[in-house]
């Protein structure tokens, strides 16, 4: 009973355990499994700490070490990360139940994509939001055919999946997959609307502005950059490479 969506991400990321395989329900996990998951994962060597915020340090150190100071050094001893391979042609998944049951479904067209160290993660991110907006205009807007079509970017460390969708009735998803295709054809041929493109980068920039407005947040931001801050022992400026983005960066992604 997987959806497609579940088949796909497996079909994309083969080997990787973004969805652990077989593992569908709890039945099966006893008491010394889960015991066994805190020995190996919840260990020192996994863990970082980031503190944001108005505090006194000389406190927050004593705190520290009265806790998290007490536990015992112990190296990882979790699962090694995978690297999936670019899977070759394309691949067509439906969901287990798919059509029996419902008057409605989704479509969508899911592409493989290199990770946080890539250089292109800042054109994909724009193409994103600007794509998000275009399918916007053309399946709902135009067209009416769906009530929240979109695209969708999530990239890891070494890997990422980008996505274009739409909800639609189930006669519609063949014109509504038409209607993807298309819209990525424009892309690859090079029509891309430059001021279009101007005014998506703008808005990512006043996202980017407006996210970090609170601890939390900030915190948040740390810990998404953990990666690179480990690699290249600094934060990268990310409105200076979103702004530098251009048609031909997109259409080359």
């Amino acid at each position: 009973f997987k959806d497609a969506a579940t088949k796909g991400l497996e079909a994309l990321l083969p080997g990787t355990g973004v969805y652990c395989p077989g593992l569908i329900t709890p039945e099966g996990i006893d008491e010394a499994d889960i015991k066994d998951a805190y020995k190996s994962y919840y260990v020192s060597a996994n863990m970082t700490l980031i503190v944001v915020g108005s505090f006194n340090r000389n406190v927050l150190v004593s705190q520290i070490k009265s806790t998290l100071g007490k536990v015992t050094p112990k190296p990882s001893n979790g699962s090694k990360l995978i690297t999936p391979p670019y899977i070759t042609g394309a691949k067509e998944v439906t969901g287990a139940l798919s059509p029996l049951i419902g008057s409605d479904g989704e479509v969508g067209l899911a592409y493989r994509t290199d990770g946080l160290n890539s250089p292109d993660i800042y054109a994909l991110w724009v193409l994103w939001k600007y794509l998000d907006r275009v399918l916007y205009e053309r399946i709902r807007v135009k067209e009416a055919m769906s009530y929240s079509p979109g695209a969708g970017y999530s990239s890891g460390y070494d890997y990422g999946v980008f996505l274009t969708s739409a909800d639609v009735n189930l006669d519609k998803i063949e014109s509504a997959k038409a209607l993807l295709e298309q819209e990525l054809d424009e892309l690859k041929q090079g029509r891309i609307e430059a001021k279009h493109l101007e005014v998506v980068k703008e808005r990512i920039l006043w996202e980017i502005a407006r996210s970090y407005e609170s601890n939390s947040s900030v915190a948040g931001f740390y810990v998404s950059n953990l990666h690179r801050l480990k690699t290249n022992g600094n934060l990268t400026n990310d409105e200076a490479s979103i702004s530098k983005v251009t048609p031909e960066d997109i259409q080359r992604v």
